[in-house]
C-alpha cells in the first residue's frame, strides 16, 4: 500500500500540513479503549477507525509521511508473515536496529502480532562507524540472543559481515526490512497482559548491558498515567511531536506508545533532524498544530542558544499545550527563558510540566501540575552538601541552590526516601529514590543478579537521590555521580548546567566528575566540556567564563578545566554521559600534562 508522502517545510513561510488546517475543538478526554495487550490495541483501532491517522513521519529532508491504523496493520502483517517465514515465533527476540521511520513502527507491532518480544536499538553506523556500532551490540545481543535483527537495506550486510566476524556461527540472522515485506497477513497471536510486550535496554556502559522488561498490563497502566495525571489529561483533539531515539523511554513510551494507545496521532522525527537545527522541532509543532512534547532539559536549552530570530519568523506555538521537561535535570532558569524567549510565538507561560521517570518504571513516575508555575525550592546549598537536608533560604542569597518539583508520584503509586541504613526519611531529607507501584518491571531479563540489587520488597531503588516536601518530589542528583569535597556531598548537574550556559560551550556537553587526590585527602573537581573553537586566546578566555560561571552558581570553583572537541565526550547510546570514561580522559590528560613539565624540567 502506497504510503501519503509530502515536501513540506519546517522555517519561515512554513504552511500547515493539509490535514491540520483547521483549528480542533479540544475535544473529548482522549482514553484507553478496553483492551489488555498492544496487539489487541492494533486490532481495535483497526476495527474502529481505520483512516484515521496512527502518525506522521518527518524525515531529514522535511519529507512528513502519513500513516493510518489500517496501512499501519497492513504492513505490519506483512512483515509478521516475513518474520515468521525466517522462523520468529511467540517469545523470540528480534533486535530492531532502524532510524526513525514507519517501518520501524510497523515491525515493532508486526512483533506484538506474533507474540514476539521486540526491542530497539540505534541503527547501525555505516563506514567507520559500524565498528563501534558493533562493540555497543554484542553485549546486547549477549543479553537478548535474538532469533533476528531487521535493520535497513543498505546496512544489513555489512552488519551480517561483521557479526559473523565477531560471533561466528552463533550470530543471528540478520534481515533487510525491505526483504520481509510478503503477500498476505497473519492471525494475531493472542498474548496475556502479563506477557512481555517488550524489552528495553537502560542507559549505561556497554559493558553493562540491562534489559528492562515491560508487559503488556505494566505498559498499558503507565501510559493511563501519563495521558491523565498531574491535571494534563489528554484529548482527543490533541497530537505528541517528538525527536528522541525510539530506543529510549521517553521516546519510545512517553512519546509514542502512550499517544496511540490513547488514539492521539504522534509525529515523530530522527533525533539528527532537531540536533543538526533545532528550529526544526519548533516548526514541527506548527505546521501540525502540535500539542504535547516530551524533552530533556538540554533541548530547550540548545533552542536558546542556537536559535535565531530570524529562524523564527511567522512561528506559531500557541497549539503547545505541555511541554514536558525530564530524563535529566531541570533548571528553573531555563525553563523560565524558553518561556520568556517563545512567548512572542504564542508559547504559552506555563506550558511547562517538569516530570520524572525511568524505564524500569515503563517510563513515568511523576508530573508536576500542569498549567500553574513551577514551584522551585530555593535550599541552602553548604546544608545540602554537608547533612542533606533542604533547609530553604530566600531567593536571592548567596548559598541558594535552587531545585525544581517534578510533582507528584502518578496515582496508585508511591515514593520513599531512603537513607544510607535503609531507614526511611522525612521532609526536607535527602536519600535515595524508592518507587513501587503497578508500573514496576518485572527484573532485568535474563539478569537476576542484578535484579536483586534493585528490587528489595517489591520496591525500587532508584539510584537517585531526592526528598520530599509535603507530597512534591525534587531530584537532587544520582548516588553514583555524587562528588565528595571536603566530606561534603555535591551533585554534577549544576555546575554542567552553569558551563553549558557560557557562549561557545555546547549545549548538553558538559561533564563533571570528581577525581581523588591524594594529598588533599578529598576529590577534585574537574569539568570537562566540548567547544569548536580551537584558538589558544579563544580557549584560555573560555575556560576563565566556565570557571567564573561555575564558581558563581554553584559555590565551587573547579581544580580542572578541560576544553575538548566536539563529540569528543562518552555517552551512552540514550545520550547519558559516561562520567567513568570522562573522569579517565581527565586522568590521562592530567597525566600527560605532567610529563611535559617534567620533559621541560629535564
Amino acid at each position: 500500500m502506497e504510503r501519503q508522502t509530502i515536501q513540506m517545510v519546517l522555517g519561515p513561510g512554513a504552511v500547515r500540513h493539509p490535514d491540520r488546517q483547521e483549528v480542533l475543538p479540544p475535544g473529548a478526554p482522549a482514553s484507553l479503549p478496553p483492551v489488555f495487550t498492544l496487539g489487541e490495541l492494533l486490532e481495535y483501532r483497526v476495527r474502529a477507525t481505520p483512516e484515521s491517522v496512527f502518525g506522521y513521519f518527518i524525515d531529514v529532508e522535511e519529507r512528513v509521511t502519513r500513516v493510518s491504523w489500517q496501512e499501519l496493520r497492513l504492513r505490519a502483517g506483512s512483515l509478521a508473515l516475513g518474520l515468521r517465514r525466517q522462523g520468529v515465533g511467540p517469545g523470540d527476540r528480534v533486535l530492531l536496529s532502524l532510524q526513525t521511520s514507519p517501518e520501524l513502527l510497523e515491525g515493532f507491532f508486526a512483533c506484538q502480532l506474533l507474540g514476539a518480544i521486540p526491542c530497539l536499538s540505534e541503527a547501525p553506523g555505516l563506514g567507520r562507524g559500524l565498528r563501534s556500532w558493533m562493540e555497543r551490540l554484542i553485549p546486547k545481543l549477549r543479553v537478548l540472543e535474538p532469533r533476528a535483527i531487521v535493520t535497513e537495506g543498505g546496512a544489513a550486510r555489512p552488519v551480517a559481515d561483521g557479526l559473523a566476524e565477531l560471533l561466528g556461527q552463533a550470530r543471528p540472522s540478520v534481515h533487510a526490512v525491505e526483504e520481509l515485506w510478503s503477500e498476505g497477513d497473519v492471525v494475531a497471536h493472542r498474548s496475556r497482559p502479563e506477557d512481555i510486550s517488550f524489552l528495553q535496554f537502560t542507559s549505561g556502559t556497554t559493558l553493562a548491558a540491562r534489559a528492562v522488561t515491560c508487559t503488556h498490563q505494566a505498559l498499558l497502566t503507565n501510559a493511563r498515567c501519563v495521558a491523565g495525571s498531574g491535571g494534563q489529561q489528554w484529548l482527543q483533539s490533541d497530537l505528541v511531536v517528538g525527536w528522541l531515539p525510539l530506543f529510549h523511554d521517553m521516546g519510545l513510551v512517553a512519546t509514542t506508545l502512550s499517544g496511540i494507545t490513547h488514539g492521539v496521532p504522534v509525529a515523530l522525527m530522527p533525533p539528527a533532524a532537531f540536533i543538526t537545527r533545532p528550529t526544526r522541532w519548533l516548526w514541527a509543532m506548527h505546521v501540525l498544530r502540535g500539542s504535547l512534547s516530551f524533552a530533556p532539559n538540554f533541548a530547550y536549552q540548545l533552542c536558546l542558544k542556537r536559535v535565531q530570530e530570524a529562524e523564527v519568523q511567522g512561528l506559531d506555538l500557541s497549539s503547545w499545550r505541555i511541554a514536558y521537561n525530564g530524563a535529566e535535570f531541570v533548571h528553573a532558569d531555563t525553563v523560565r527563558r524558553f518561556a520568556a524567549r517563545f512567548a512572542a510565538h504564542g508559547f504559552p507561560a506555563q506550558a511547562t510540566v517538569p516530570s520524572y521517570g525511568m524505564a524500569e518504571m515503563v517510563v513515568a513516575v511523576s508530573f508536576h501540575e500542569a498549567g500553574v508555575p513551577l514551584t522551585v525550592d530555593t535550599v541552602s546549598r553548604s546544608q545540602l552538601a554537608r547533612d542533606g537536608r533542604a533547609v530553604p533560604v530566600p531567593a536571592n542569597a548567596p548559598d541558594g541552590l535552587e531545585v525544581v518539583s517534578v510533582g507528584r508520584v502518578v496515582p496508585g503509586h508511591e515514593v520513599q526516601i531512603r537513607g544510607d541504613d535503609g531507614r526511611v526519611l522525612g521532609d526536607r531529607e535527602q536519600g535515595q529514590i524508592a518507587l513501587r507501584g503497578p508500573s514496576l518491571f518485572q527484573g532485568y531479563y535474563r539478569d537476576p543478579e542484578s535484579s536483586h540489587e534493585v528490587l528489595q520488597d517489591r520496591w525500587l531503588l532508584t539510584g537517585d537521590m531526592g526528598y520530599l516536601v509535603d507530597g512534591q518530589l525534587y531530584i537532587s542528583g544520582r548516588c553514583k555521580d555524587l562528588i565528595i569535597r571536603g566530606g561534603e556531598n555535591y551533585h554534577p548537574y549544576v555546575m554542567e548546567g552553569a558551563a553549558s550556559a557560557v557562549a561557545k560551550v555546547r549545549e548538553g556537553c558538559v561533564a563533571a566528575v570528581g577525581l581523588a587526590n591524594g594529598a588533599t585527602g578529598t576529590e577534585d573537581i574537574a569539568i570537562v566540556f566540548e567547544t569548536a573553537e580551537s584558538d589558544p586566546e579563544i580557549l584560555r578566555q573560555l575556560r576563565l567564563q566556565v570557571e567564573e560561571q561555575v564558581r558563581r552558581v554553584s559555590g565551587l570553583r573547579p581544580d580542572h578545566l578541560l576544553a575538548v572537541p566536539p563529540r569528543t565526550i562518552p555517552k551512552t547510546s540514550s545520550g547519558k554521559i559516561r562520567r567513568g570514561a570522562v573522569r579517565e580522559i581527565v586522568l590521562q590528560h592530567l597525566a600527560t600534562e605532567r610529563a611535559g613539565r617534567l620533559a621541560v624540567g629535564s
